[in-house]
């Protein structure tokens, strides 16, 4: 960002601050910054129709005027929302909205991933996707109908997700794993655990996948659109990557080409510098370990390369609380860095194309 957009975005935040303290008074101009804090620390983002977007922008949406609102993730649980603010004047407005929109992941008609649970050894593929935008999921679907034998489904998504698609998904594919997470380290975190976990060694390949639509860029759709052809295109596309991991043992990753970055381009660095040098340190990964990265971090891979070392606690990573940042963050840092860890591990990582 220029210097003068920097100075534009500073001012304009100072004017919506200050009239907020007007509108509210600075009791409860306090008691909005509490509650925004959860917000974010819940890891709540809403679409808001302002100029700026940030979770600290939430309680106007929220003390407006009129019926009809609705919070399209309910990140706070209400009985948390009724110890933490009792004296807000409009916390059964808060309590209410989020009630009406708390259904969750914990049902116990949820199958839950379980990493002593036997599977069945003949099925040798499995998909794996983050599950942040449901609406996305049926184009996911329609690739997912394409591939050649039968496959095993995880999808992780964030607590305030209470979709029925979800549940769509469950009576559709019975055998499907879902498991909760905080919203924070985006598609990354959620990876990094079902990895831990030990649930995917099984599998000569997983595909893993989410919901992206990049906001940030003008490029969301089509970007989301061409690696999945590239991925799970078509049923010949499918059966060539899956084959190409049968027949040598020593591929570990395999990502779509048009969306490979070099690690000397500017995308790769900017802004990434410091985290990237904190996570090759929890990679135990060299600074001589380089390799492109698939923007987006969409792949295919061998979970026999995805090996993570012992001591990274995935938990006790720092991810940064979610506000919509397009970069300079460690899960960003974790995408540039995955393929150089499979290719250190002693596995080539190798590309698909869109006609593959």
């Amino acid at each position: 960002m220029s210097p003068l957009k920097k100075a534009i975005a500073i001012i304009r935040l100072n004017v919506e601050l200050n009239a907020r303290l007007v509108k509210y008074g600075i009791k409860s101009y306090r008691n909005l910054v509490e509650i925004e804090t959860a917000c974010a620390n819940s890891g709540l983002i809403l679409d808001i129709i302002k100029p700026l977007n940030y979770p600290w922008m939430l309680p106007i949406s929220i003390l407006q005027d009129g019926d009809g609102m609705s919070l399209k993730h309910p990140a706070i649980d209400p009985d948390y929302a009724r110890q933490q603010f009792p004296e807000l004047n409009t916390s059964d407005k808060i309590l209410r909205l989020i009630s009406s929109a708390n259904t969750c992941l914990d049902q116990e008609t949820i199958p839950k991933l379980n990493p002593g649970e036997a599977r069945s050894r003949a099925t040798k593929i499995a998909i794996y996707i983050h599950l942040y935008y449901p609406d996305i999921w049926p184009i996911i679907r329609s690739h997912l109908e394409q591939i050649p034998e039968p496959w095993h489904l995880y999808i992780s998504a964030p607590t305030f997700i209470c979709s029925p698609t979800i549940k769509h998904i469950i009576n559709e594919f019975p055998e499907t794993r879902v498991f909760a997470v905080d919203n924070s380290g985006r598609d990354i975190k959620p990876f990094l655990k079902i990895i831990k976990s030990g649930v995917l060694g099984q599998y000569d390949a997983v595909c893993k996948l989410h919901t992206k639509k990049s906001p940030h860029s003008s490029r969301g759709n089509k970007w989301l659109n061409d690696t999945l052809t590239a991925l799970v295109g078509n049923e010949n596309t499918i059966f060539n990557i899956i084959s190409r991991f049968r027949s040598s043992g020593a591929i570990g990753m395999i990502g779509p080409k048009d969306f490979l970055i070099d690690q000397n381009h500017k995308l790769y660095n900017t802004m990434n510098s410091a985290s990237i040098k904190q996570v090759r340190s929890w990679l135990n990964l060299p600074s001589s370990a380089h390799h492109p990265f698939f923007a987006g971090t969409m792949f295919w891979f061998n979970p026999k390369a995805m090996t993570l070392p012992d001591d990274l606690e995935v938990e006790a990573l720092p991810f940064p609380i979610e506000h919509g940042q397009a970069d300079g963050t460690i899960a960003h840092a974790f995408e540039r860095l995955l393929p150089a860890y499979v290719a250190n591990q002693g596995y080539s990582v190798e590309c698909a194309t869109l006609t593959s």
